[in-house]
Protein backbone atom coordinates (compact mmCIF):
# COMPACT_ATOMS: atom_id res chain seq x y z
CA UNK A 1 0.00 0.00 0.00
CA UNK A 2 1.44 3.14 -0.92
CA UNK A 3 0.45 6.07 1.28
CA UNK A 4 1.62 9.79 -0.22
CA UNK A 5 4.69 8.17 -2.46
CA UNK A 6 5.94 6.14 1.07
CA UNK A 7 5.38 2.76 0.67
CA UNK A 8 3.71 1.96 4.52
CA UNK A 9 5.12 -1.40 5.80
CA UNK A 10 2.68 -3.74 7.66
CA UNK A 11 3.62 -3.77 11.57
CA UNK A 12 0.94 -5.92 13.10
CA UNK A 13 -0.80 -9.06 11.25
CA UNK A 14 -3.62 -11.67 12.47
CA UNK A 15 -6.32 -13.89 11.09
CA UNK A 16 -9.80 -12.58 12.93
CA UNK A 17 -11.82 -16.09 13.47
CA UNK A 18 -14.89 -16.52 14.46
CA UNK A 19 -16.34 -13.13 14.86
CA UNK A 20 -19.58 -12.06 16.42
CA UNK A 21 -20.58 -8.77 15.84
CA UNK A 22 -23.81 -7.11 17.56
CA UNK A 23 -24.90 -3.65 16.21
CA UNK A 24 -27.11 -0.79 18.21
CA UNK A 25 -28.18 2.45 17.13
CA UNK A 26 -27.24 4.85 19.52
CA UNK A 27 -27.47 8.65 19.85
CA UNK A 28 -24.49 10.53 18.59
CA UNK A 29 -24.26 12.98 21.06
CA UNK A 30 -23.11 9.92 23.81
CA UNK A 31 -19.85 9.84 21.16
CA UNK A 32 -19.12 12.95 20.80
CA UNK A 33 -16.22 13.21 23.59
CA UNK A 34 -14.76 10.01 21.95
CA UNK A 35 -14.28 11.60 18.20
CA UNK A 36 -10.51 11.18 17.91
CA UNK A 37 -9.23 14.64 15.84
CA UNK A 38 -9.71 14.90 12.36
CA UNK A 39 -12.48 12.59 12.07
CA UNK A 40 -16.43 12.62 12.15
CA UNK A 41 -18.99 9.85 13.28
CA UNK A 42 -19.75 8.04 9.93
CA UNK A 43 -23.57 7.77 9.76
CA UNK A 44 -25.36 5.03 8.28
CA UNK A 45 -28.90 6.16 6.84
CA UNK A 46 -29.01 8.81 9.00
CA UNK A 47 -28.11 6.47 12.16
CA UNK A 48 -25.44 5.94 14.09
CA UNK A 49 -23.74 3.05 15.51
CA UNK A 50 -22.03 1.34 17.84
CA UNK A 51 -20.89 -2.38 17.83
CA UNK A 52 -19.18 -5.43 20.26
CA UNK A 53 -17.14 -7.33 18.55
CA UNK A 54 -15.73 -11.02 19.83
CA UNK A 55 -13.65 -12.71 17.79
CA UNK A 56 -10.58 -15.25 17.93
CA UNK A 57 -7.16 -13.44 17.61
CA UNK A 58 -4.87 -16.19 15.87
CA UNK A 59 -1.22 -16.28 14.43
CA UNK A 60 -0.16 -12.20 15.27
CA UNK A 61 2.63 -11.70 13.78
CA UNK A 62 5.03 -8.61 13.87
CA UNK A 63 5.89 -7.34 10.27
CA UNK A 64 4.26 -10.77 8.76
CA UNK A 65 7.11 -13.05 10.01
CA UNK A 66 8.04 -12.35 13.32
CA UNK A 67 5.61 -14.40 16.10
CA UNK A 68 4.17 -12.05 18.91
CA UNK A 69 4.09 -12.59 22.41
CA UNK A 70 4.29 -15.84 23.55
CA UNK A 71 0.07 -16.20 23.36
CA UNK A 72 -0.08 -15.69 20.04
CA UNK A 73 -3.81 -16.85 19.66
CA UNK A 74 -6.01 -15.19 21.88
CA UNK A 75 -9.61 -13.97 22.15
CA UNK A 76 -10.76 -10.36 22.03
CA UNK A 77 -14.42 -8.66 22.78
CA UNK A 78 -13.81 -4.96 21.45
CA UNK A 79 -16.69 -2.24 21.86
CA UNK A 80 -16.50 0.44 19.01
CA UNK A 81 -17.80 2.84 16.57
CA UNK A 82 -17.51 4.13 13.27
CA UNK A 83 -15.98 7.42 11.83
CA UNK A 84 -14.33 8.67 8.33
CA UNK A 85 -11.93 11.12 7.81
CA UNK A 86 -11.26 12.95 4.43
CA UNK A 87 -7.12 11.74 3.08
CA UNK A 88 -4.95 13.56 1.29
CA UNK A 89 -6.72 12.56 -2.05
CA UNK A 90 -9.88 14.42 -0.79
CA UNK A 91 -11.12 10.17 -0.76
CA UNK A 92 -13.23 9.87 2.51
CA UNK A 93 -11.80 7.01 4.20
CA UNK A 94 -13.50 4.55 7.29
CA UNK A 95 -12.64 3.71 10.50
CA UNK A 96 -13.07 2.40 13.69
CA UNK A 97 -12.54 3.91 17.55
CA UNK A 98 -12.01 1.35 19.97
CA UNK A 99 -13.92 2.12 23.40
CA UNK A 100 -12.53 -0.68 25.46
CA UNK A 101 -11.04 -3.73 24.14
CA UNK A 102 -10.98 -7.30 26.29
CA UNK A 103 -8.06 -9.66 25.88
CA UNK A 104 -6.80 -12.58 28.51
CA UNK A 105 -2.97 -11.37 28.33
CA UNK A 106 -1.59 -8.77 30.40
CA UNK A 107 1.31 -8.45 27.99
CA UNK A 108 -0.78 -7.82 25.22
CA UNK A 109 -2.87 -5.07 27.72
CA UNK A 110 0.41 -3.35 28.38
CA UNK A 111 2.13 -3.27 24.91
CA UNK A 112 -1.24 -2.07 23.41
CA UNK A 113 -1.73 0.29 26.39
CA UNK A 114 1.45 1.95 26.46
CA UNK A 115 2.72 1.89 22.84
CA UNK A 116 -0.33 2.43 20.92
CA UNK A 117 -2.23 4.26 23.94
CA UNK A 118 -5.19 1.62 23.46
CA UNK A 119 -7.66 1.26 25.77
CA UNK A 120 -7.56 -2.81 26.50
CA UNK A 121 -7.93 -4.52 29.75
CA UNK A 122 -7.52 -7.62 30.79
CA UNK A 123 -9.44 -10.47 31.95
CA UNK A 124 -10.13 -14.04 32.59
CA UNK A 125 -11.38 -15.39 28.65
CA UNK A 126 -12.97 -18.22 27.12
CA UNK A 127 -14.61 -18.99 24.04
CA UNK A 128 -17.09 -22.07 22.84
CA UNK A 129 -17.07 -22.76 18.76
CA UNK A 130 -19.82 -25.61 17.75
CA UNK A 131 -19.32 -28.47 15.56
CA UNK A 132 -19.40 -26.69 12.00
CA UNK A 133 -20.80 -29.80 10.19
CA UNK A 134 -24.08 -29.25 11.15
CA UNK A 135 -26.73 -26.93 9.96
CA UNK A 136 -26.02 -24.17 11.96
CA UNK A 137 -23.65 -23.85 14.80
CA UNK A 138 -23.21 -21.87 18.45
CA UNK A 139 -20.57 -19.63 19.01
CA UNK A 140 -19.69 -18.33 22.06
CA UNK A 141 -17.11 -15.49 24.32
CA UNK A 142 -17.08 -14.88 28.14
CA UNK A 143 -14.86 -12.93 30.09
CA UNK A 144 -15.23 -12.94 34.14
CA UNK A 145 -15.41 -9.48 35.94
CA UNK A 146 -15.30 -9.78 39.37
CA UNK A 147 -17.08 -13.09 40.03
CA UNK A 148 -19.07 -13.01 37.53
CA UNK A 149 -19.20 -14.03 33.61
CA UNK A 150 -20.28 -11.95 31.16
CA UNK A 151 -21.10 -13.81 27.68
CA UNK A 152 -21.99 -12.51 24.27
CA UNK A 153 -22.87 -15.85 22.23
CA UNK A 154 -25.60 -16.79 19.03
CA UNK A 155 -26.35 -19.37 16.83
CA UNK A 156 -25.22 -19.20 13.33
CA UNK A 157 -27.10 -21.02 10.02
CA UNK A 158 -24.55 -22.72 7.62
CA UNK A 159 -27.03 -20.72 4.95
CA UNK A 160 -24.85 -17.44 5.54
CA UNK A 161 -25.02 -14.83 2.76
CA UNK A 162 -22.63 -12.47 1.87
CA UNK A 163 -23.76 -8.74 2.39
CA UNK A 164 -25.39 -6.71 -0.16
CA UNK A 165 -24.32 -3.17 -0.97
CA UNK A 166 -25.79 -0.49 0.84
CA UNK A 167 -26.94 -3.08 3.62
CA UNK A 168 -26.00 -2.30 7.00
CA UNK A 169 -24.04 -5.55 7.18
CA UNK A 170 -21.88 -4.47 4.59
CA UNK A 171 -21.60 -0.77 6.55
CA UNK A 172 -20.51 -2.51 9.44
CA UNK A 173 -17.76 -4.78 8.25
CA UNK A 174 -16.44 -1.93 5.70
CA UNK A 175 -14.63 -0.24 7.98
CA UNK A 176 -10.98 -0.21 9.28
Amino acid sequence: MKIMGKKKSLFLSAKWNNMLFANYSIDYNLLKPLIPEGTELDFWNGECFISVVAFQFLDSKLFGFIPVFSQRNFDEINLRFYVKRKSYDNYSRKGVVFIKEIVPSRLVKFIANNLFGENYISRNMKHQIGDFSEDSFDISYSFKNDNFWNRFSAEISQNYILPKTGDIEEYITEHY
